[in-house]
């Protein structure tokens, strides 16, 4: 079907951008052509092996509008902030509605006003990115995309949406849209917002005149990000080396690489690192970088869910705490896994100077985590136990195991985790840390 030719209406351009700014949406647009550089980007992905498994597979999809919409004349670019002050503090406000903006300002107020969090249990608790802590972003932008197809198929156009699932590289369409530039962590960073921000597609027919953003270069002299990373997965000019990315890690379904276990700290459920350094998502002083309630970040897991409460968590238990949050679309499996290595990493890190009571509990944890019923959850139990201090205890809880396993795959991981404790890899030293200097079998 051949484009459209009608010459760019501006007032409709204005009407689209309004009515998004009134669901709390920033939106440009850019012509539906493929966006320069970007089919050669995703070909070098793919033959330095970066891409996750995950990603849409290499086609015209991925980099030509057409592809999706025959006769597609625009893209409308949206973005939806979902965390920091700065990103309250500069909501969309050209051509508002003077009713919506009144909402936000009272939103970002009650935000504001809310009273801090209580301090975390002192048991060990995992990290989980800001962008996965509340609601299902792919719900929050769902409907709002949903509902600028639909105020332009009202008005005569074709038009088809994408949150994240769809085939279209949402970052680089955001990009020529001029919402703002792909940054050296690979995220979009926006002008006054940074990178936290939710990004989807509409592609329509519909002849909007396209954004004309003033020039933007966000990462002029600044390689934190790249510095900062655990993985050393940032390459140059935004190159992210997925496979080696603690987030891409946290949500494979093999098993993480032993070599990546130890980069992974206690993220659960994707990474903030690189945006945590990034001078554009610093708020205003005085004012806290958190997500946003409005948002229903209080409605998921949060960001420092309690380890040893996940791995025992059952599945209407996990769909009842997990279920409404971006993390749980891997399943209980992946995160309980991602918890044992999170528990690894404080066993060897933490667990020598913690309370009598934290240290046997965690202990207990991982035990339990040998006997595990799915094999994978027994093989990461297998290392995250030889970073016990405690080499004498975890030596004896492999060995037991190890007796018993007829898993191939399970014998092996416990076979390398001895090997760990034989040279003492992951012992941190023979002090003493509280744990039963014989593994019994925690059912």
């Amino acid at each position: 079907m051949a484009a459209r030719e009608d010459a760019p209406d501006a007032a409709l351009t204005r009407k689209v951008v309004d009515f998004a700014a009134g669901l709390g949406l920033y939106a440009a647009v850019a012509p539906a052509v493929p966006p320069p550089g970007l089919r050669r980007a995703l070909r070098r992905r793919a033959v330095l092996g970066w891409r996750a498994e995950f990603e849409p597979p290499e086609d015209e999809r991925r980099w030509n509008p057409q592809a999706v919409l025959p006769g597609a004349t625009s893209v409308v670019a949206l973005a939806l902030p979902y965390g920091g002050a700065g990103a309250r503090a500069a909501a969309p406000t050209a051509g508002r509605p003077a009713a919506a903006a009144g909402r936000r300002a009272r939103a970002a107020a009650a935000e504001r006003a809310a009273p801090t969090a209580p301090a975390p249990a002192p048991f060990p608790r995992g990290r989980v990115s800001r962008y996965a802590a509340g609601w299902d972003y792919h719900r929050l932008m769902g409907w709002r995309a949903a509902a600028v197809a639909a105020f332009l198929t009202a008005h005569g156009y074709r038009a088809v949406w994408q949150v994240d699932t769809g085939p279209l590289a949402e970052r680089a369409f955001a990009a020529a849209a001029g919402l703002g530039a792909v940054g050296r962590n690979g995220l979009l960073i926006m002008p006054g917002l940074g990178t936290q921000v939710f990004l989807g597609l509409v592609v329509t027919d519909a002849p909007l005149r396209r954004s004309r953003p003033a020039p933007f270069d966000p990462c002029r002299g600044c390689d934190l990000c790249v510095r900062a990373c655990p993985a050393d997965a940032l390459g140059t000019g935004g190159a992210v080396d997925t496979t080696r990315c603690i987030s891409y890690a946290t949500q494979r379904r093999d098993d993480i690489p032993l070599d990546q276990r130890r980069a992974l700290g206690l993220w659960i459920w994707g990474c903030d690192v690189c945006q945590d350094v990034c001078p554009h998502n610093r708020a205003p002083a005085g004012a806290a970088l958190q997500p946003s309630r409005a948002l229903g970040a209080a409605c998921g897991p949060g960001e420092r869910p309690d380890l040893i409460g996940l791995l025992r968590l059952g599945k209407g238990a996990f769909r009842r705490r997990w279920g409404s949050s971006a993390a749980a679309w891997r399943g209980r499996p992946v995160l309980q896994r991602n918890a044992l290595v999170a528990l690894g990493n404080w066993s060897r890190t933490r667990a020598a100077g913690a309370p009598p009571e934290v240290r046997r509990a965690v202990w207990q944890a991982l035990l339990r985590g040998l006997f595990a019923p799915r094999p994978e959850l027994r093989r990461h139990a297998a290392w995250a136990v030889a970073q016990w201090p405690d080499a004498a205890a975890a030596r004896a809880a492999l060995e037991e195991r190890c007796a018993v396993e007829a898993d191939p795959g399970v014998r092996a991981a416990l076979e390398e985790a001895l090997a760990a404790c034989a040279a003492g890899d992951a012992a941190a030293g023979d002090a003493a840390a509280g744990a039963p200097q014989r593994g019994g079998a925690m059912r």
